[in-house]
């Protein structure tokens, strides 16, 4: 979404003037999404599937279309499974000034406007007290249900309820990572058609968002030895390996090399390993806090600020920090566990994908062999939402409370059953092998080898045809929308240093900028 004064700059862009005269609008590629879901919505289909990667302005796309359907006196509801989507969702409708309320926790909810966003853990506790949808929402039926990260609100028992009370209303999903691990479960079962967004690499190339630069390591999680529990790798296993201190210091080692000072969120399996990895950065000189489930709003954004202004280098979390997370900054995520379940790791190895000064990529330090599995989270993407489309094994998104059974999200702290309250598991005692851990390489999937294969062509054409050693990055960079990083052009040439300083000083620009400019292509081409 752009909000502009003056002129537009995108062709094919749809724009609306608000209260305040200012102007909101959206890319052409955000009308498109718009357009196709009415176009889909007109042929009689009553369940649709919007996908788009983070980025590409799902909640503003979503909010124009509650927009309309409000004009033409239709009711909303806009159903969440984290609580930190209501705010910006609410934010995001009065820009295009739609009235709405919230049903969570104790916020008073207005009966009177039109759009209700609501989170699904309120709606489950108050129907479990005894009171019906009509008495929650009012008698006058919802026209349009719209459900935020729909590959796990869709399957979700509540949310059944509520679709299944309000049936004649028109149901959207959104969602960036359409998948289920579940061999039985996909996402075509609940949504009969998929409006699909750009993709990733198309986004990076408009400029919205940054190419993820993956590292990997086999070795330090032994996959085949480990538990499955609820379906995934066992957390108490994979905490006591990453725990281990050469693990903990191994970590930051490679980390250090080759993100530097970048600022980074750690994803792991459990508190314990995220407590003790941060007490390792501080050790160590790195400030760095934890953010877990049970960590109060105040608290994250005093964090988040502390990012921000350069105080806090590393973020240290338990996989909570996956949905609604917004801090740009950002350049670097740290991923130390393995996991079955490709929506996850795309949810949150995105996570540094925002555009912010300075950045030209983020890392992805993956520590579980992720990228293996799963691929790129800002790479080419299979949306497929027919069949196994995850190539997972057979299992829910879900864990099981020990005190009611009830099926829960697994990202919940909570059972939105009876309230109990997930607590670490109890770690197992028995003593692993000695961990052997390796360095961390480059993560070249086919489309990455590709490009690193074409600039160092286009490097050495140039060379060869006398040309400017900049056209070649600047063909690289109209063509993908970001300019490679310098390790891939070392030794492109493979000529002497001293034939390369003649071939530059024949194209450098005369001027108190010559120096630092052959400075540069020296140093892409021979290393620092």
């Amino acid at each position: 979404m752009v909000r502009s004064n003056g002129g537009f700059k995108m062709r094919g862009s749809v724009h609306l003037q608000s209260v305040d005269g200012t102007m909101i609008q959206l890319y052409d590629y955000q009308a498109q999404m718009v357009q196709e879901t009415y176009q889909t919505l007109k042929q009689g289909v009553q369940t649709a599937l919007i996908i788009a990667v983070m980025g590409a302005g799902k909640t503003i796309t979503s909010a124009w279309i509650m927009r309309d359907c409000v004009r033409k006196q239709g009711r909303v509801l806009f159903l969440v499974s984290f609580t930190c989507l209501i705010d910006q969702t609410l934010e995001t409708l009065a820009l295009l000034d739609v009235s709405a309320t919230a049903l969570q926790g104790k916020r008073r909810l207005d009966p009177n406007a039109p759009v209700v966003v609501a989170s699904i853990q309120t709606i489950s506790k108050r129907l479990s007290q005894g009171l019906t949808l009509d008495q929650l929402f009012g008698p006058e039926p919802f026209r349009l249900i719209v459900a935020d990260e729909a590959h796990l609100l869709a399957f979700d028992q509540v949310y059944q309820v509520v679709v299944t009370h309000y049936s004649k209303a028109t149901q959207l999903g959104l969602t960036a990572t359409p998948w289920r691990l579940s061999k039985q479960e996909w996402m075509g079962q609940k949504y009969q058609r998929a409006i699909v967004g750009p993709q990733p690499t198309e986004i990076i190339k408009r400029g919205k968002a940054l190419p993820c630069r993956g590292f990997q390591v086999e070795g330090m999680f032994e996959l085949d030895s480990l538990d499955i529990q609820a379906g995934d790798y066992a957390e108490p296993q994979m905490t006591q390996i990453a725990t281990r201190p050469e693990a903990l210091d191994q970590v930051i080692d490679e980390w250090q090399r080759i993100s530097g000072d970048r600022p980074t969120l750690m994803v792991g399996a459990g508190v314990k390993q995220a407590v003790k990895q941060a007490e390792r950065f501080n050790q160590r000189g790195f400030p760095a806090a934890v953010i877990h489930g049970g960590t109060s709003k105040t608290k994250r954004t005093d964090i988040f600020n502390a990012v921000g202004r350069g105080d806090l280098q590393v973020i240290c979390s338990v996989g909570c920090l996956t949905a609604g997370f917004n801090l740009p900054p950002l350049a670097s995520i740290l991923y130390i566990r393995a996991t079955k379940s490709k929506a996850l790791f795309h949810q949150t190895g995105g996570r540094a994908a925002r555009i912010h000064p300075g950045k030209t990529d983020y890392h992805l330090l993956d520590f579980g062999g992720n990228l293996h599995r799963h691929g790129d989270p800002m790479g080419e993407q299979d949306y497929n939402i027919w069949g196994d489309s995850d190539g997972g094994s057979d299992w829910e998104m879900v864990k099981l409370c020990p005190d009611c059974q009830n099926k829960v999200n697994i990202f919940l702290a909570r059972c939105t059953s009876c309230g109990y309250l997930f607590s670490e598991h109890t770690e197992d005692d028995e003593t692993l092998d000695q961990l052997d851990l390796l360095k961390l390489t480059e993560y070249f999937d086919e489309p990455t080898a590709q490009k690193f294969n074409e600039i160092r062509q286009w490097r050495r054409r140039a060379w060869r045809d006398n040309l400017s050693p900049d056209k070649p990055i600047e063909h690289f960079q109209a063509t993908y929308g970001y300019i490679p990083p310098d390790e891939w052009f070392k030794g492109a040439t493979a000529v002497a240093r001293s034939q390369y300083v003649n071939y530059l000083d024949r194209h450098s620009k005369r001027g108190r900028w010559a120096d630092n400019w052959i400075q540069y292509h020296l140093h892409l081409e021979f290393g620092p």
